[in-house]
């Protein structure tokens, strides 16, 4: 058994309490939560979120494509601007598992503090 030294002592504190202080620093990502359509008693009005489309790798809002570039900043003066903090993904048909996954990725690292994908396909001819 090895002799425990202030050294040995320290060491382990460090290694305990490290990522504690820092996860601290960090903000907290946005909680996912996956929806389908007709499950809430209480649908959250279309005026209290900022509501996006998947098609394919490309994301919308309204009919125009977000900058692939900037797609945090966007999506947070959108946040601003509606005074809101839940976000609502709809998906198109065809859209593949990665290209939600990305996307979803990218949400997370908004100011959102939800993120409801819809898990029913969104028709290409229906617009959100």
């Amino acid at each position: 058994m090895k002799a425990i030294t202030p050294r040995r002592v320290l060491a382990q504190l460090l290694v305990c309490v490290a990522p504690i202080v820092f996860a601290q620093g960090e903000p907290a990502a946005a909680e996912v939560t996956f929806c389908s359509p007709g499950n809430s008693k209480n649908p959250l009005p279309r005026d209290q979120f900022v509501a996006l489309t998947l098609d394919g790798p490309v994301l919308m809002y309204e009919s125009d494509a977000v900058p692939n570039s900037d797609v945090v900043a966007f999506v947070n003066g959108l946040l601003e601007t509606k005074h809101v903090t839940y976000l609502g993904l709809y998906v198109r048909e065809g859209t593949s598992y990665g290209d939600v996954v990305h996307a979803v990725d990218l949400l997370r690292k908004t100011n959102a503090k939800s993120i409801g994908v819809s898990v029913s396909n969104v028709p290409k001819s229906q617009a959100h």
